[in-house]
């Protein structure tokens, strides 16, 4: 029999089931056997008796149980944990003389290389000396002698899990459905009252256009702020001077148009969960990222409001929402674009730091190298925009 170590229970494995799974008998009581007492016989509790000819079985490693006599099994193979899948492990033969055991590796086994005690710990492991502790009655079963309960490790491993699911979800919308979606959405947002409240979603994926941007260029962000006009700003730091500053204050219009051709493009090659799971990264990146209240309020309803959808993992409804996302940044990308020509149009009738402080006035001061004025900027915004949108509905109904 395999000694128990004194501080720790056996996880037995029963016929087919993964490492892990609760065996008949957990924690079953277990007695030591020195070199000269391996003669003793010891019965389950049905009556079989495996020992006394030398015979295994699953029932007593249900039990507990293991072969009196023989060096521990050495294993080379895929280790199965539940939820955390397969996992190559080599063993060497140290931890059988940890346990009292003479002579080297059992037949089949060859000294390998063991676990990391990090990784060992991640997978809820425990390492008895010289390594993991394995089956030894049964060759290629792999039984760890206690699963670590640690709360924060599952907890990660479940929410990975979670992403992962949501991530490969699969959907193959309706024309029909997609078709009045659109309809739906472009008639919706046409509506002032509707366009005021959602337009802070716009400005959502407006401000983190010019977060990733500042970061893609070495920049440091400070955090952004929403405010109740649907009006945003994104604080960095870095060169007064640059390239740098010129592409983070060019990547706020576009992203709205760019992030629904992303969306409905994966979407429309079936991977509408990565396209949410994608979206919701976004949004809970900018709700960190939020520096006052309507910012916070603003990124955490937006959060919620798709969260619930991509927690329920129903993938019609997963594909007609990235359908619909698609379509809403579509137009908003258009729209916004529109409202910043607007502005620059009716100049004469603004304070001229409104107009001094958009995005395509700054770019035009952004770096001495590439002195344009805001009209070619603007330009730039309504070519890319018009384009995006143009590429979403050719995906939708090409």
């Amino acid at each position: 029999m395999l000694a128990q170590h004194p501080q720790h229970r056996a996880f037995a494995q029963a016929p087919g089931q993964p490492i892990g799974a609760p065996g008949a008998e957990e924690g079953a009581e277990h007695r030591e056997h020195t070199a000269d007492d391996h003669t003793e016989e010891e019965s389950s509790g049905d009556g079989h008796d495996c020992h006394r000819n030398g015979s295994q079985c699953h029932q007593c490693v249900e039990a507990g149980e293991y072969e009196p006599g023989g060096p521990p099994e050495a294993f080379d193979g895929l280790l199965e944990l539940p939820h955390r899948g397969k996992v190559h492990i080599e063993q060497q033969p140290g931890h059988a003389q940890h346990h009292g055991h003479q002579g080297g590796i059992a037949q089949g086994g060859q000294p390998g290389r063991l676990l990391p005690l990090g990784l060992t710990r991640l997978l809820g492991l425990r390492r008895l000396g010289g390594g993991v502790v394995l089956c030894a009655a049964h060759p290629g079963h792999a039984i760890p002698y206690r699963l670590l309960s640690n709360p924060v490790t599952e907890t990660v491993q479940d929410a990975l899990g979670a992403i992962v699911e949501r991530w490969g979800v699969t959907a193959s919308p309706e024309p029909e459905i997609v078709l009045a979606i659109t309809a739906a959405v472009v008639l919706l947002t046409a509506v002032p009252q509707i366009w005021r409240v959602a337009r802070q979603a716009s400005t959502i994926v407006h401000e983190m256009g010019h977060v990733f941007a500042a970061v893609l260029t070495g920049r440091r962000v400070s955090g952004i702020k929403l405010h109740s006009d649907t009006s945003g700003v994104t604080v960095s730091r870095g060169r007064p001077q640059g390239p740098g500053l010129l592409l983070t204050f060019l990547a706020g219009y576009p992203a709205p148009g760019l992030l629904a051709v992303g969306l409905v493009w994966l979407g429309a090659a079936g991977h509408a969960g990565a396209a949410l799971t994608v979206f919701q990264v976004i949004l809970v990146l900018a709700l960190l990222l939020s520096r006052n209240f309507v910012g916070i309020v603003s990124c955490l309803l937006a959060v919620m409001g798709t969260g619930i959808i991509w927690w329920h993992n129903d993938p019609q409804i997963v594909g007609y929402t990235v359908v619909a996302l698609g379509v809403f940044y579509a137009l908003a990308g258009v729209r916004g674009t529109l409202d910043v020509w607007r502005v620059h149009l009716t100049r004469r009738r603004r304070r001229p730091a409104e107009v001094a402080g958009t995005d395509a006035a700054q770019a035009g001061r952004a770096w001495r190298l590439l002195p344009l004025p805001a009209p070619f900027w603007l330009l730039l915004f309504l070519v890319l925009s018009l384009a995006s949108a143009a590429a979403v509905f050719w995906l939708l109904f090409a």
